[in-house]
């Protein structure tokens, strides 16, 4: 295996050149990348929710996406329109990891009969 390479992957767009070669269509890729965004704001999400975090951390992901986008991605593909569609679809995805489970959390519990 070849860290460096599989390292080197996390630099570029999941639109662009970069991505796992066991998937081999574009449109799973995509998916994949989705919601890996999502579960990770999940899983912060979580935290935030349950254990009483300071949303500070959910700011702070979020920050780590655009650093990683403006940074990594959109550099590497040279800020083509479709990366920036793809990075602004990875923000998006953090918003839907949040309030996914915020829902879920708030839902109404009442038993219907």
């Amino acid at each position: 295996m070849d860290f460096a390479g599989e390292f080197a992957t996390l630099f570029h767009s999941s639109l662009s050149c970069a991505g796992d070669e066991i998937v081999t269509s574009r449109f799973m890729y995509f998916w994949a990348v989705t919601f890996a965004h999502v579960g990770l704001a999940t899983i912060v999400s979580a935290f935030v929710l349950l254990r009483d975090w300071s949303v500070a951390w959910l700011w702070a992901g979020f920050a780590l996406i655009v650093v990683k986008e403006l940074g990594a991605d959109l550099p590497n593909a040279g800020w083509s329109t479709l990366v920036w569609f793809d990075s602004l679809w990875d923000l998006a995805s953090w918003f839907v990891g949040f309030f996914a489970l915020w829902w879920a959390m708030m839902a109404d519990r009442a038993v219907r009969s």
